[in-house]
């Protein structure tokens, strides 16, 4: 019997772009019908749009998308499709050859799309149907497309062993539902978060929710349709490992930008132990951030969130802690030396945290903890 012949790759890809543009007006004319309005026919111009003629432009994704192992590349992305798509360009995002999207690249590109069709329009950029079912899987369940107006495609029973997406929640208000929320639909009825556990996280999450809502957006950046304090938050979880990861990000000017509002540079110099006259970079404003416990309010109980995961990791002995804002990368693994600053070529915008706990270990290393006094979460 003779094996089928290959499909020319150029082929795929227009085979791949007509179906995903026919989802996309599909899901435009199913929004029309629902708010009411009167379904118009579209201009020759609208058509060529949705049939992927000249208007779009096609811009790849890179192989891997990775801001620890990928970060110039995928960095450098990011930055091209900002400045084409403030330029007034209309980009098509090509997912053929991606093969891997890390959680914290994950989240940072589901923002920065959502950022700009906020600022821009929904008509400002799109994308197609990853070759990889993998990466595809990863791009519905974390809500990507539903980001992007397109409806997802239907996927194949996932494996009871496979990694678990949470749909991304972006908000511009401190949502403290939002903590159970992510528990039930993440774990579900087969995994149990300690209350200790789940009360640092809590608290880990409302001051990140906090600092945005303050001090994180520029009075500039503010006035910008939807920016006023917009965060985002993803996460997952891998049943055969047993690992969580929770991601959190915002937008605004970065920690470094903002630590010295609430210290005196003599301050951070001392915490850091830099000689004087010495400027911190971006990695060690990062680093003077957690031990600090930073906050740009007086109240006692603020600035201990990043200090709150923190300690569970020290205590559990296995886990991470990783923090990316402007230039600057942190990263605190017991089992790998504890902690390691660094600085990169590329810019980040905004703060970017990851948090990575295995929860067998967790859960064994909390099981005699007395949780009479834990507040509900």
């Amino acid at each position: 019997m003779k094996k089928p012949a290959c499909v020319p790759r150029e082929l795929a890809q227009r085979i791949a772009l007509g179906r995903f543009m026919r989802r996309l007006e599909e899901s435009r004319r199913k929004q029309l019908r629902r708010s009411g309005k009167r379904l118009r026919p579209l201009r020759q111009t609208q058509l060529a749009r949705a049939r992927g003629h000249a208007a779009w432009q096609n811009y790849p994704v890179p192989q891997v998308l990775d801001l620890i192992g990928n970060r110039e590349e995928t960095c450098s992305f990011l930055s091209d499709v900002r400045n084409r798509a403030v330029a007034g360009q209309r980009l098509r995002l090509i997912f053929m050859d991606t093969e891997k999207i890390s959680s914290e690249s994950l989240i940072l590109l589901l923002a920065q799309m959502h950022k700009l069709r906020l600022e821009h329009g929904h008509d400002c950029i799109t994308g197609t149907y990853p070759k990889s079912p993998k990466v595809e899987r990863l791009l519905a369940e974390s809500g990507f497309f539903h980001t992007l107006g397109v409806r997802s495609r239907k996927m194949p029973g996932r494996k009871l062993s496979a990694t678990r997406f949470v749909k991304c929640k972006s908000d511009v208000e401190i949502r403290s539902q939002c903590i159970p929320e992510l528990r039930d639909e993440l774990l579900g009825e087969d995994l149990q978060m300690p209350k200790p556990i789940g009360k640092m996280v809590f608290r880990a999450l409302s001051e990140a929710m906090q600092n945005v809502h303050h001090h994180a957006y520029q009075k500039k950046q503010i006035t910008r349709l939807g920016l006023k304090g917009r965060w985002w938050l993803g996460a997952q979880l891998s049943k055969r490992k047993n690992f969580f990861e929770l991601t959190f990000y915002d937008a605004g000017v970065g920690i470094p930008k903002t630590l010295h509002r609430k210290y005196p540079l003599e301050h951070i110099r001392s915490i850091l132990s830099l000689l004087p006259g010495m400027e911190p970079d971006d990695a060690q404003m990062i680093k003077a951030a957690v031990e600090l416990g930073r906050s740009r309010t007086n109240q006692s109980h603020r600035g201990k969130g990043l200090l709150d995961i923190h300690r569970l990791i020290t205590t559990v002995g296995v886990g991470a802690l990783t923090i990316f804002s402007r230039y600057g990368q942190y990263r605190y693994e017991p089992l790998k030396g504890g902690e390691a600053i660094r600085n990169d070529g590329a810019f980040i915008e905004g703060t970017l945290i990851k948090w990575e706990l295995p929860l067998d270990k967790v859960v064994a290393a909390f099981a005699d903890m007395d949780e009479t006094d834990d507040e509900d979460l």
